[in-house]
This record gives structure tokens, C-alpha cells and sequence, in this order.
């Protein structure tokens, strides 16, 4: 019973700091390239509005986390760029939300 109480908050942590931090800087720094007007290569990041929405189509966050570490989005020409703190943020709740799931 103990690891479902621990399951339960760290999903409610994972959901305040998707709130908090992942929402915003998907709102900041990939929206005007990756929303639902004319998103480029396909890739429509707008649905994606709480940690459910997440959880259930971590494919699409796959690709967002590969793209994180490689430094490649957002690109240099993009209108905001993250301080790399930030962009660290992001990424590993990506791994924790990937690990959560998986457990």
C-alpha cells in the first residue's frame, strides 16, 4: 500500500511541475513553430495541455525529448531560446514522467 501513496504523490508532483514548468516553456518556445496552425513537420504540440494528455501519447514525447538533448529544438533561429537550465527542467521531467509510467 506504502508504493501506491508514493505512486499517487509523485504523479501529483509530476502534474504540478507539468503545470508549472513543462507548460509553459512548450507555450514559450515550441508553439509558434509546433502548434495547431500549420505546425511544422506535422509535429502539433498544442494538444497536449496536462500530464494525462501526456502519459497517453508519450511517442510524440519521445521525440521532443531526443530533440531537447540534442539542442536541435529550439532551433537557433527560433524567436526564444531557453537557458539551458530550463531546458534541463523539461528534459528530466520527460525522463521522470518516461520512469513513472513505466513502474
Amino acid at each position: 500500500m506504502p508504493s501506491l501513496v508514493r505512486g499517487e504523490a509523485d504523479r501529483g508532483d509530476l502534474s504540478r511541475e507539468f503545470e508549472n514548468t513543462v507548460l509553459p516553456f512548450v507555450e514559450s518556445c515550441c508553439l509558434d513553430c509546433h502548434g495547431e496552425d500549420k505546425p511544422k513537420a506535422k509535429f502539433d504540440l498544442s494538444p497536449y495541455r496536462s500530464l494525462e494528455s501526456v502519459a497517453a501519447d508519450f511517442g510524440h514525447w519521445d521525440i521532443v525529448l531526443d530533440r531537447l538533448l540534442a539542442g536541435e529544438m529550439p532551433p537557433e533561429e527560433a524567436k526564444v531560446q531557453p537557458h539551458d537550465e530550463r531546458r534541463q527542467q523539461v528534459v528530466s521531467w520527460i525522463v521522470r514522467l518516461r520512469r513513472h509510467e513505466a513502474e
